[in-house]
């Protein structure tokens, strides 16, 4: 293959963080060197792999001098490779890729072609999932229709919005000191909201024709795997963060009833719906310390109130409200998941 040369300043800075996924890397750097956007740069961290990964980066370096590889000796994990990458980026937006995903050849064209020339500081697209053969429209981005750039934020704040989608301008990252935790997993939930939060304009593109493929089937991804006590203990960690840089930003006082429910859903809903599908034995003594926890660190525990709480209205929501106040509910709450729970293998036994 012709070398390929770089020429002009880069647009966008593309972070590709790699650990042992040299079953897919091929896949995600033609992707990523095929772009109809010609003025990147793609930034490749190996994280101290353990496979052939450093090999096939640097091959592919030789080909395409766009193509930079920062090599970790010290396994940093996602959030660690993707902060080297940051803070030697040379464009002004920040493009982020799982080196076991692949991206669509004119996702970053779209991209920049939406910044409005340039004066966006995050702009945003769809997500699809892909299962090996086929993908599918996953998350929409909020309709946009009469909504406002603080209605916007509210949906954002309350209902999450994922990084690897879109760009960013790195000053965001830089000025409000918005890197990613390192050596943890779920290192998006720490930032994601908060940068979005310090945007001046949130440029959203409701695209059917995929741009970023997710890739379900990977084995070798930081976060698809098996969900240990390391990687919960790390949700947790996420959230709490997350929350402190609302904090300390002075996000929180514009945005108290969305970032109390995003808190609540990240830090205690979804800890405890993890901890009571992927564990054994259960135990009364880790949901009570959560909740615990969870008040110690919110402002307004009266959840129920909450009007996107309100919203949402799941029966289980409303058991999770109230679980942790005392060692009955906390019972009452495994009991009903150990009889689902059964439920669920005497179907599948009977199937």
């Amino acid at each position: 293959m012709e070398r390929k040369e770089q020429s002009i300043s880069p647009l966008v800075s593309i972070i590709v963080p790699v650990h042992n996924t040299s079953l897919y890397l091929d896949e995600c750097l033609t992707s990523l060197v095929n772009q109809t956007l010609k003025e990147i740069e793609i930034i490749c961290v190996n994280d101290a792999s353990t496979d052939c990964s450093l090999e096939i980066l640097n091959a592919w370096a030789v080909k395409d001098t766009r193509i930079k590889i920062i090599d970790s000796k010290e396994n940093i994990k996602a959030g660690g490779a993707r902060n080297l990458g940051i803070k030697t980026a040379k464009a002004e937006y920040i493009g982020l890729v799982d080196s076991d995903d692949f991206v669509s050849p004119d996702m970053y064209k779209e991209l920049i072609d939406h910044s409005l020339d340039l004066t966006a500081d995050i702009v945003n697209s769809n997500l699809h999932v892909y299962h090996g053969s086929i993908d599918e429209l996953h998350w929409n981005v909020p309709n946009m229709v009469d909504l406002s750039e603080d209605k916007l934020k509210k949906r954002i704040i309350a209902h999450g919005m994922r990084m690897w989608t879109g760009i960013f301008k790195r000053y965001l990252f830089d000025q409000y000191n918005l890197y990613y935790p390192e050596k943890v997993f779920y290192e998006d939930n720490a930032i994601a909201t908060p940068l979005f939060c310090m945007a001046k304009r949130i440029i959203l593109i409701d695209n059917i024709n995929p741009f970023y493929y997710y890739r379900t089937t990977s084995v070798s991804s930081y976060t698809r795997s098996a969900v240990s006590s390391e990687k919960l203990y790390d949700w947790v960690m996420a959230a709490k963060t997350m929350f402190n840089h609302t904090k300390r930003l002075h996000i929180y006082d514009n945005y108290k009833e969305e970032l109390n429910f995003r808190f609540y859903m990240l830090f205690f809903r979804d800890t405890l719906f993890i901890y009571l599908l992927r564990y054994k034995p259960l135990k009364v003594t880790f949901i009570r310390q959560l909740y615990r926890d969870y008040r110690n660190i919110i402002e307004d525990t009266q959840i129920s109130n909450n009007p996107y709480f309100v919203k949402r209205h799941t029966p289980i929501d409303y058991v999770f409200s109230i679980a942790g106040k005392n060692d009955i509910a906390c019972f009452f709450l495994i009991c009903l998941f150990k009889v689902k729970n059964y439920i669920k293998r005497k179907k599948k036994t009977d199937q």
